[in-house]
């Protein structure tokens, strides 16, 4: 696998009595006419040579060749993909631009959290691994997600909102594992990112929420995380609606441990039981330079409600 090239190998398994052979590869994007082809020499069996120049998130055709006899004998032909060009560094990004590709994201996220041999997702023709810990992603339009299946879990990579909107628009409601966009998330950045709801929100109670808060960006920000220029809004008699969710819910963090909150607003009425506008416990961090410009409010006596921070 590559980028824009791809660095094949080959071995003849007897070479004989022959000193050096002529061996070779041949490559194209139909395997039925591998039009690049290239020879090297070979004196100890193995050869080997680099393509450049290939188109990325192309499948590529290609088969071995060694002349014996004046005469080229053919490997069977094999394939490969080459990755995204876009590879998921601070330079070049990797593009989230729909719902498709934001659940291709979460998707990616989810099958490269393992901590096995195969333990890894696939975004874009690009490898994530241990929860894209170090990898830059970045919001390429603005997009609606209509469905339930939109939490991101452990997140470890850099978020690059760029000022883009998602708008969060799903008529159907939420199950019990929805834990807003990202359930949780370490040594992880999220930048420059407005969520706009679209209709009124009921949190059901979340299976895990109990001690460590809800939140409708971000559930849990752990282990020097930072959350920054982030916007929460809502139309006219827009709400969310946490009353199921009895312990630190908030509409942008719920719980904050040893990380960074700043520069984030809120604009979305909240209604529950102990809940707040930025975050809902803070269990070590800084919050600063943060806005609640929103009605945060609780239905029952003897509850607590904050415009930034219920609990510390």
């Amino acid at each position: 696998w590559g980028s824009t090239a791809a660095t094949l190998e080959g071995n003849i398994n007897f070479l004989g009595e022959v000193q050096t052979l002529t061996a070779g590869f041949e490559v194209g994007v139909n395997d039925t006419n591998l039009a690049d082809s290239v020879a090297v020499t070979s004196s100890d069996g193995t050869f080997t040579h680099e393509f450049t120049g290939l188109d990325a998130q192309t499948i590529y055709y290609y088969r071995a060749f060694v002349i014996y006899n004046d005469e080229p004998v053919y490997s069977d032909i094999a394939q490969f993909k080459t990755r995204n060009n876009d590879n998921g560094t601070e330079s070049s990004p990797l593009i989230i631009e729909s719902e498709t590709d934001w659940g291709e994201f979460v998707a990616a996220i989810q099958n490269g959290a393992g901590s096995g041999a195969d333990a890894a997702g696939d975004y874009k023709g690009s490898e994530i691994v241990d929860g894209a810990l170090g990898m830059y992603f970045k919001i390429g339009n603005d997009f609606t997600l209509t469905s339930s299946n939109i939490t991101v879990n452990g997140f470890k990579g850099i978020l690059l909102g760029d000022g883009k909107t998602i708008t969060l628009d799903n008529s159907a409601g939420y199950g019990t594992d929805f834990k807003g966009l990202f359930s949780t998330i370490y040594n992880a950045t999220i930048d420059s990112l407005n969520v706009l709801v679209a209709q009124s929100i009921t949190i059901p109670s979340p299976e895990t929420v109990d001690n460590n808060g809800f939140g409708l960006l971000c559930s849990e920000a752990y282990s020097s995380s930072v959350i920054s220029n982030c916007t929460l809004s809502g139309g006219e008699n827009i709400l969310l609606n946490c009353n199921e969710v009895r312990f630190g819910a908030s509409a942008l963090v719920g719980s904050v441990n040893n990380s960074t909150i700043t520069k984030c607003t809120n604009n979305l009425d909240v209604d529950g039981y102990y809940v707040a506008g930025i975050a809902g416990l803070m269990k070590g961090g800084t919050i600063s330079n943060c806005t609640n410009n929103a009605a945060i409010k609780s239905e029952s006596d003897g509850y607590y409600v904050a415009g930034i921070v219920y609990s510390i």
